[in-house]
């Protein structure tokens, strides 16, 4: 957050993140209803640059496979829709290693699904992070990497 081309970093959250910087930099929109989260995106001036979404849970916090489903497809299609609207212009997911939209696994297949729904919006740029590639590795980009595929993986 040090350098000066970091105007600000906001994080939305549902539990009070704890931050290990301290800067005036630094703002936190907290709320554990994730439908407060989009308006909120949208009143950000200026708009975001980058939108890095993290969204996710686990089968047992939400109640089954049927709601963790609802809850990251639902929630990070519509933070993935928001993001576009309010003209961010990059977005990154952070997904998970091995997704298939054709797996016996449905916690792979769901990621799978998650990942392909975000592209199929049509944002300018966006990245794909899963995990097991290593750090700065990412599997997928689109409209450009800055840095080439050392730094982003390349295109799948």
């Amino acid at each position: 957050m040090a350098h000066p081309s970091v105007i600000s970093v906001d994080i939305l959250a549902r539990r009070n993140p704890k931050s290990a910087t301290s800067s005036t930099k630094l703002t936190s929109f907290v709320d554990a209803d994730l439908s407060n989260w989009a308006p909120h995106l949208a009143s950000v001036k200026p708009p975001p640059q980058l939108f890095i979404s993290s969204l996710a849970t686990t089968r047992s916090a939400a109640g089954g496979f049927d709601k963790q489903y609802a809850f990251e497809h639902g929630f990070n299609i519509e933070m993935a829709k928001a993001a576009k609207e309010a003209g961010v212009k990059v977005y990154v997911l952070i997904s998970s290693a091995m997704t298939n939209r054709n797996s016996w696994a449905p916690y792979t297949r769901m990621k799978a699904e998650i990942e392909d729904d975000v592209k199929a919006l049509g944002l300018g740029k966006y990245a794909l992070l899963e995990g097991l590639r290593g750090p700065g590795r990412c599997g997928w980009c689109q409209g450009g990497c800055e840095g080439g595929p050392d730094v982003c993986g390349g295109k799948r």
